[in-house]
């Protein structure tokens, strides 16, 4: 055996020993998601209790005991305190409706995003005895496969095994269509918008249908340009003429004489190609992604919606007449060019100075 290969059996043995090792932390962690889960269980099980001797009708007093309880663990790991109430039903649910995924995770054969992913899926099961062999085919699944993969799957079998059919279940799914902004680094923000899917592929088919043609008039644009250069290159490069006598040549260089004159056609020529480098035309360089992002705001802030119920005399021109507005504070040290830092827009996220001074 030569070092080479001594050396590969040896890195590929390391290699195992790291997975054997990284596997037992991750059943670690599924046993110890496992008490966190009980334990917010049992945290949710007495504000229920608290809630049962509340004598009042009021929805806010019989709340108080969630709510206060949520504050309180929310407030020792630094968590929301809506979020908190979010873990304890979640972990309250999974003990008592998903029995089988929640040994899985004790037993550290799950880990709690599979557990969390069967949980979400098969809630819309009403019947327990569906619900507990929806738990038990997708369980296999979800021991061998990623998140990814084990959430789909359990979507799948749990749509066979709900009771309501589709159309029901989009009418009431297709209630919950919002569009909402989120913040994110270096000036950027992201516009979600949640809808029936037919329409969402539908406008996410015409950028995509938009944007392609865009990038194809770029592209002619560009072979247009590349062949005009070739072009004027091809003309204007024999500048050599064979005029008669002594006298300059034609810049044609057609005569047929002896003489030893030599033409202008040359310097002429790198005239012409410096004055198109000059006139170069603006090429697109965007991307397909952001020529698509460009069109839908484009659109949605200066175009006109063709559903308008509204009466264009009483409200001052209809939805079509409603402009964007944002609130940019700028120094004005940024405004004049002195520093480059300090504009926000609605004073919660920076702006970069570019487009806040644009915007002044």
């Amino acid at each position: 055996m030569d070092a080479d290969e001594k050396r590969r059996r040896a890195e590929d043995k390391r290699a195992g020993v790291f997975a054997d090792e990284l596997a037992k932390l991750q059943r670690a962690e599924a046993k110890l998601a496992a008490k966190r889960t009980r334990l917010l269980a049992d945290a949710y099980a007495l504000t229920l209790e608290q809630r049962s001797r509340i004598g009042s009708v009021s929805s806010r007093e019989r709340d108080m005991p969630l709510r206060s309880m949520a504050l309180e663990l929310g407030m020792a790991v630094r968590v929301n305190d809506r979020a908190m109430q979010t873990q304890m039903h979640d972990a309250h649910e999974l003990i008592e409706l998903f029995p089988q995924t929640m040994e899985a995770l004790v037993e550290g054969r799950v880990t709690r995003a599979h557990a969390q992913v069967i949980q979400d899926a098969g809630r819309v099961i009403e019947d327990p005895v569906d619900r507990a062999s929806f738990e038990r085919i997708v369980l296999v699944e979800a021991e061998r496969q990623t998140v990814p993969r084990t959430k789909k799957y359990a979507r799948q079998r749990a749509e066979v095994l709900d009771p309501r059919p589709l159309q029901e279940r989009h009418d009431t799914a297709i209630r919950q269509r919002r569009v909402w902004v989120t913040d994110l680094d270096d000036t950027l923000s992201a516009l979600t918008i949640v809808g029936g899917n037919v329409y969402i592929h539908g406008a996410y088919h015409r950028l995509t249908g938009q944007g392609t043609t865009v990038k194809d008039v770029d592209r002619a644009k560009r072979r247009a340009y590349a062949a005009g250069q070739a072009e004027a290159k091809k003309t204007g490069g024999n500048g050599n003429g064979n005029g008669n006598g002594n006298g300059d040549g034609e810049s044609n260089g057609n005569d047929n004489g002896n003489g030893n004159g030599k033409s202008n056609s040359s310097a002429d020529a790198t005239q012409d190609a410096e004055a198109m480098h000059d006139a170069e035309p603006w090429f697109d360089d965007r991307s397909l992604d952001e020529i698509r992002c460009d069109l839908a705001l484009d659109m949605l802030l200066a175009g006109t919606p063709v559903i308008d119920p509204t009466d264009p005399t009483t409200t001052g021109g209809g939805l079509g007449a409603i402009k964007a507005e944002v609130q940019i504070t700028i120094p004005i040290t940024t405004l004049t060019g002195v520093t480059n830092s300090g504009a926000e827009l609605n004073g919660v996220t920076p702006v970069d100075p570019d487009t806040a001074r644009r915007m002044a």
